[in-house]
């Protein structure tokens, strides 16, 4: 592929992310690029697609990036697995960028199905409270619920149009995980059950 080409393949993929505006918009392509419905994700990973290891978890992150105020940000399955002879363990896991009603309705449903649950707005740099949620040989290798700095999450969503970074930089950060390592029949069944049970509009 030529340069030129490459160019205009790239600024294709980000055209429906320019024209986004709100948290809203944004879950909504999130979640038709977890579908194959996009062939990017946002500007700054305009030629990636999901990890073998999301490809189960497709349904229930599309729909709660349907639900409203919600865009998911990284996603892992539990699981405890040997690998070249190094054990690993996961909690399943998400963590995601939201508006104030659905981050306090994200915790409420965590709080029904018995998962671990944290929210903080992105301008109060609180202090860390992150846990662990992948460990290999019982040594921590995947941390969630840390601060992430609004510079940062403008840089990371860098080529969407101005409104959506300033959305992305006043949402609530919220992480959702299972305490029980391995487990995996919790977290995405509450997930997938949110937008019918709790989808309300959403606000700021």
């Amino acid at each position: 592929m030529s340069v030129d080409l490459f160019k205009s393949a790239a600024e294709a993929l980000a055209e429906p992310w320019k024209r986004a505006r709100t948290l809203d918009d944004l879950g909504r392509l999130t979640a038709d690029w977890l579908e194959g419905r996009l062939d990017g994700w946002h500007p700054t990973h305009a030629w990636a697609r999901p990890d073998d290891e999301t490809l189960p978890l497709i349904g229930a992150l599309a729909a709660v990036n349907r639900a409203g105020g919600i865009v998911t940000t990284m996603s892992q399955p539990g699981s405890i697995e040997t690998v070249d002879g190094a054990l690993w363990k996961q909690w399943a896991a998400v963590t995601m960028l939201t508006t104030l009603p659905a981050a306090a309705r994200l915790c409420e449903a965590a709080g029904t199905a018995g998962l671990a649950a944290s929210a903080r707005r992105t301008s109060h740099d609180a202090p860390d409270d992150s846990w662990y949620v992948t460990t290999c040989n019982d040594e921590p290798q995947t941390w969630v619920g840390h601060h992430i700095a609004a510079d940062d999450l403008a840089f990371e969503w860098q080529g969407c149009h101005p409104d959506a970074v300033k959305a992305c930089t006043d949402a609530w950060q919220v992480t959702l995980a299972d305490p029980v390592v391995g487990r995996n029949n919790r977290l995405w069944p509450a997930l997938e059950a949110f937008p019918a049970d709790r989808a309300q509009p959403s606000g700021s």
